[in-house]
């Protein structure tokens, strides 16, 4: 049980049996997906400036290796590890930075979210990043149980601006192979180590009390997960609205598709409410909707409540179905004057902006 099965189980433990078991994913190759995990590659490079004297484990090389560096590693007395691999009882951590002093390990789990330092204390955004820490840390501390177990995030600090012109653009990024199911990036740095240090863009955050609140709970979870993996049995499917965003509803030739498996009890219907207008905002007897539908098998639109179609989501809701059952367009009756009014040509501008978590140009801060 890796952090990544963890989190997988952690959303849907029918999932996790997916995952690996090899269906395929929509998430698999998804250039906005990778685009995102390469701007936590170039924060995690950075990071590693931090400390100069880090060793980093090969994971490129398969887990066995990882362990087995990792393990040689630890043997020493003081030493820092990029991405540590440690093993214990059917579950693996992979820790962005370890640092060991004798007896104490400290777990630096780096995060290209940026922290607002003025607020109190953390919000539930940082929840499963916290989860992440809380998972390490209980396999860390089964692994060493004599060890005193630290616990920091490292992040962008939203208050601070850079001093380097182009900081984002000195982190060159290239793919490196695949196992199947992750791909590896090398990352180059390629400016002033010392100036990156010096402007301390990046900051610890010491959460070892929201860790230690939450280790009970996700060592609950850890060894649910665990024993299903060890069954090998897919768990009985929680059916809800949340089912009909599922990567694993993906067409793929001679391979299944973990949706239809999991609804193959359920009706099929022409017109599914799955495609409805904003379906989770319908409320009917003070839950959603489509939760209660889905658990009288009621999936077609017809079987709609009243409610789905009040206030101005119901009038565009009421629209769509309408002309869907009838199989019609719907024409505004306003559009034919409006555009009687267009002067030619016509001239489609389209703006994008892009935040990202090194600022691109001296004097900006993090996702500015």
């Amino acid at each position: 049980l890796s952090k990544s099965d963890y989190k997988t189980g952690q959303s849907c433990p029918v999932k996790l049996f997916y995952k690996k078991n090899g269906y395929p994913s929509s998430n698999e190759g998804d250039a906005y997906l990778e685009l995102l995990a390469e701007g936590g590659y170039a924060v995690g490079a950075m990071a590693t400036l931090y400390y100069p004297t880090g060793v980093r484990i090969h994971n490129d090389r398969g887990v066995a290796h990882a362990l087995e560096e990792t393990a040689v590693a630890l043997e020493r007395d003081q030493v820092v590890l990029f991405e540590a691999a440690i093993a214990a009882s059917g579950a693996v951590a992979v820790v962005d930075i370890l640092v060991k002093e004798g007896q104490t390990i400290t777990i630096i789990e780096v995060k290209s979210k940026a922290i607002d330092l003025t607020k109190p204390e953390l919000g539930s955004e940082w929840n499963e990043h916290l989860d992440d820490i809380a998972f390490q840390s209980e396999v860390i501390q089964e692994a060493f149980p004599a060890a005193h177990v630290k616990s920091l995030l490292f992040v962008p600090d939203k208050s601070r601006c850079t001093d380097i012109e182009g900081l984002y653009s000195q982190f060159a990024i290239r793919e490196n192979g695949s196992d199947g199911s992750f791909r590896f990036y090398d990352v180059e740095f390629l400016g002033d180590a010392e100036a990156v240090r010096g402007e301390g863009l990046m900051v610890h955050v010491d959460v070892m009390s929201q860790v230690e609140g939450r280790r009970g709970e996700v060592r609950q979870l850890m060894d649910q997960l665990k024993a299903q993996l060890e069954g090998g049995v897919r768990p009985e499917p929680p059916l809800g609205i949340q089912c009909f965003s599922c990567e694993y509803n993906c067409e793929k030739e001679n391979a299944p598709n973990g949706f239809r498996e999991c609804w193959s009890e359920m009706p099929e219907p022409e017109f599914h409410i799955r495609d409805v207008y904003h379906l989770g905002t319908i409320k009917a007897s003070g839950q959603k909707a489509a939760d209660a539908m889905i658990s009288a098998q009621l999936l077609d639109m017809r079987d709609l409540p009243p409610s789905a179609f009040t206030g101005k989501r119901g009038a565009r809701r009421r629209i769509q179905v309408e002309h869907t059952l009838r199989g019609t367009e719907w024409k505004s009756p306003d559009l034919a004057e409006e555009i009687s009014g267009w002067s030619y040509p016509l001239h489609f501008v389209d703006f994008e902006t892009t935040t990202t978590a090194l600022p691109l140009h001296r004097g900006l801060a993090p996702y500015e």
